[in-house]
């Protein structure tokens, strides 16, 4: 008999909230679950199985709105039904593909945006993602390249982007190596040198004609770290970056949460005895050069996953004179647990920088819980 499967630990109620589920549902998950027993995968798969049908009718009564609501609550929950099935077995293949068909659907009813999707070739395989951009947007409106983390894809940072969207800013969110569609489809394992990757998706952007030249770039999680290492390598061609929940290295973290070892060892296409060498390259003390452009820093303060001491020797080393971070107070990770007041920091932080070619203060908004500011 097949053991219960439980909701991975990293799935904590604010994340969930933040990132597509309603609190309705994760209350229903919660029951389920930890009080019926019954399997974690088969009940997210039924609630979005519900709603995609719920959904799906919607769209043949010509109620577009709903219809692309509701895809986008059933694609999240696809999302949250495999994300604790490392490998890409049949089980986890058809979910996968389940979310990615919604997920679309989504995006092809949302009015807020135009949404193309794209697939950079890289290596001997394709970077999949969506390029999404403001209706109407001109030519030479700025662009961010949105990058998720080791168990976060582009599926789930888009409940960041759409934020600055909504400012008036593109976005290329995309899979890079070992990440998403980039490595279930594609085969592209996961590389610590993320600067390669970015580079070709940088000089894509470059040469479209419907895009301006001016880039920024956004890292959640493992990304806050590759968006880093990028603005670093291509400090030429990227104008800000924004960290959110990332780290100066990953071996320490990955002592510490010695799971992630087996994550690492699958994405990156390596046995396990090669894990020390390889998570040494996760780190930003293999470049020979810091942070030059505008860098924000947005952490937790404690952080259950990368402490805060780890993430802020970017700070503290990076050459920008325009640097600031920000620490939400809270045991959580990516400021999930004040997830509406970091998004509209970020997205208003990289409006500032990208669209008006200024530099303001972050202000402590939050009086209950407000965040500690250091800025130069």
């Amino acid at each position: 008999m097949t053991a219960q499967r439980t909701l991975p630990k990293g799935q904590t109620p604010a994340r969930l909230n933040a990132r597509g589920i309603d609190f309705s549902d994760y209350q229903k998950i919660d029951y389920r679950i930890n009080r019926r027993g019954e399997d974690a995968v088969e009940v997210c798969r039924s609630l979005a199985a519900h709603l995609d049908d719920v959904a799906r009718d919607k769209l043949s009564t010509g109620h577009l709105l709903s219809a692309c609501q509701l895809s986008y609550k059933a694609a999240a929950l696809y999302r949250i039904s495999h994300y604790g099935l490392l490998r890409f077995d049949d089980e986890k293949e058809a979910l996968y593909q389940t979310e990615l068909k919604i997920f679309a659907r989504a995006l092809e009813l949302d009015k807020r945006f135009t949404a193309e999707r794209v697939e950079v070739p890289y290596q001997q395989g394709k970077l999949a993602g969506w390029l999404m951009k403001p209706v109407h947007a001109g030519n030479d409106i700025p662009v961010i390249i949105a990058t998720g983390g080791i168990t976060g894809f582009k599926e789930e940072v888009h409940y960041v982007i759409t934020h600055f969207l909504a400012r008036g800013m593109a976005v290329l969110n995309i899979d890079g190596p070992g990440q998403g569609e980039s490595f279930y489809q594609h085969g592209i394992t996961l590389e610590p040198e993320s600067e390669n990757a970015h580079g070709v998706i940088i000089d894509y952007l470059l040469q479209r004609q419907d895009v301006g030249n001016t880039i920024g770039v956004y890292g959640l999680c493992m990304g806050g770290l590759l968006v880093a290492r990028t603005a670093v390598v291509h400090h030429d061609k990227v104008a800000a970056c924004v960290s959110m929940g990332g780290g100066y290295e990953l071996v320490n973290p990955v002592k510490e949460h010695p799971g992630f070892n087996d994550i690492f060892s699958y994405r990156g296409g390596l046995p396990i005895g090669d894990m020390p060498a390889y998570l040494s390259r996760f780190s930003m003390d293999t470049l020979s050069a810091t942070v030059e452009c505008p860098l924000l820093i947005i952490h937790n303060r404690p952080d259950f996953l990368i402490p805060s001491s780890n993430v802020k020797r970017i700070y503290e080393e990076a050459a920008s004179t325009d640097k600031q971070q920000v620490y939400f107070r809270g045991a959580e990770h990516n400021a999930h647990n004040e997830n509406a007041e970091a998004c509209a920091l970020v997205a208003d932080w990289f409006a500032d920088r990208l669209l008006h070619g200024g530099k303001t203060e972050v202000p402590a908004v939050n009086k209950m819980q407000q965040p500690e500011l250091t800025s130069d």
